[in-house]
């Protein structure tokens, strides 16, 4: 097994640092439907405008049945929700005067403080997928990809202790197969999530309909 690299392992001084997960990333929603919605919305191009605040129902002769209760996307969560970065992000942390500590893609970063043994580092804390998570019946799942900054937390280490990179911990969700960085922990404590800053690149809308499982 490799080892960690011995110069990025040394105790840094106290003051506040910031970490951030720069790169791609989505947000992602499944929420339950009837099934006259589902039949009706199924393969209907006018999908992405319903959920999208432009859009009359009346207008468009949809019959009442049929309608989707809200206008836009984001509150179509009942089932679920899940935000954040993709695994492929760079890490970078820098300190209170904007001083760059370290810029790497996320296995690297992993690799560097963990060597091969990334266990200590990350923790998979959910699966979702769609056809083994929820209840028969008939759903509503959104994504919307983007690109920028998916996680943006500050951490402040008191005097009398040090910032030791090795207590960063990442939790991860694997959803249909693709994975997500949910939280950032250091010592095991959730550092908060400011929020960051990204822009919207893509955008996926669908209908599905999930049997009883075999």
């Amino acid at each position: 097994m490799s080892e960690p690299k011995a110069e990025l392992l040394l105790s840094l001084s106290p003051g506040k640092y910031k970490i951030e997960l720069r790169g791609r990333g989505e947000e992602r929603g499944v929420h339950k439907i009837t099934k006259t919605q589902f039949e009706y919305w199924d393969d209907n191009e006018d999908l992405d405008e319903a959920l999208n605040g432009d859009y009359d129902y009346e207008e468009n002769n949809v019959p009442k049945r049929a309608q989707l209760p809200y206008e836009y996307y984001n509150d179509y969560t009942d089932c679920g929700f899940w935000f954040g970065a993709d695994t492929d992000c760079w890490v970078v942390i820098t300190d209170e005067h904007d001083n760059e500590i370290i810029s790497q893609q996320y296995s690297e970063f992993l690799d560097t403080i963990h060597g091969d043994d990334w266990e200590p580092g990350t923790e998979e804390v959910e699966e979702f997928y769609l056809e083994y998570s929820v209840k028969p019946g008939y759903y509503l799942v959104w994504t919307q990809g983007g690109k920028g900054t998916y996680f943006e937390g500050q951490l402040k280490i008191p005097e009398g202790e040090v910032f030791d990179l090795r207590k960063i911990k990442f939790e991860t969700v694997d959803w249909e197969g693709n994975s997500m960085i949910r939280k950032v922990l250091y010592k095991g404590e959730e550092v908060e999530n400011y929020g960051g800053d990204w822009s919207g690149k893509y955008s996926e809308y669908a209908v599905y309909q999930v049997d009883k499982k075999k």
